[in-house]
């Protein structure tokens, strides 16, 4: 039905308790629609990980013949490295320009495959990965292709176990990228030493429309709190 529906341009499946066979119909239909905008398909019922690699790859392609769909959200989707590598390719090449993988299994090595993806598109506006594990390695190779970005508007990074040296390179980009309005990333390690670190951009952080942190002084003092 999927398929041929020409009316319908937002799917919201969150939670919905779809299996893999659903999850596959769903793929599949998308090499046929040309209406479909937005698809959430996240937090289904599954978690054997054969059944998430069996959708991952009729979603790979999915994604390839498909030329409408500009936002997918796969949160809370079981996926690992393994599967953003598989997907990374048909997302460069297709229309989507949101994508949300927030509570995944990502670890510091996916920090790499989602740089190349926003290198590769330039018109990328919003990337939410939080609570995943993308630790101080994954976020400073992110970091590196956001400080580059000319249209990300949207960044979560809430809760990837970040200390001092990750929140600082995602500070950093956020600074130099100008285009990003919301900027979520508390519940990584802000311990003491972070806040002289980031105390710098405090001006940018306010300009910011949306952003979970704020910085301070006591005396003379940085700190920082969440908002």
């Amino acid at each position: 039905m999927l398929a041929t529906n020409a009316c319908v341009t937002k799917l919201d499946l969150y939670n919905t308790d779809m299996d893999m066979k659903a999850l596959v119909h769903i793929t599949e239909a998308l090499v046929h629609n040309e209406t479909l905008l937005s698809l959430n398909i996240g937090k289904p019922l599954l978690s054997n990980p054969d059944d998430v690699n069996y959708v991952v790859h009729h979603l790979s392609l999915g994604l390839q013949r498909n030329t409408a769909l500009c936002d997918l959200n796969l949160s809370h989707f079981n996926l690992t490295d393994i599967h953003l590598e598989m997907l990374l390719n048909p997302l460069c090449t297709c229309n989507i320009i949101s994508l949300t993988l927030k509570g995944n299994k990502l670890s510091q090595d996916a920090g790499a495959l989602l740089a190349k993806l926003l290198e590769r598109k330039e018109n990328f506006i919003c990337l939410d990965v939080s609570y995943n594990r993308l630790r101080d390695k994954g976020s400073v190779s992110l970091a590196k292709s956001v400080k580059a970005h000319s249209r990300l508007r949207f960044l979560s990074l809430e809760n990837n176990s970040m200390g001092t040296v990750g929140i600082k390179s995602m500070v950093d980009a956020v600074c130099a990228c100008q285009t990003i309005e919301t900027f979520l990333i508390w519940g990584n390690d802000f311990s003491d030493n972070v806040a002289p670190q980031i105390y710098d951009a405090k001006d940018r952080l306010e300009t910011l429309s949306v952003c979970d942190i704020g910085l301070y002084e006591v005396g003379d003092q940085p700190s920082v709190y969440r908002k």
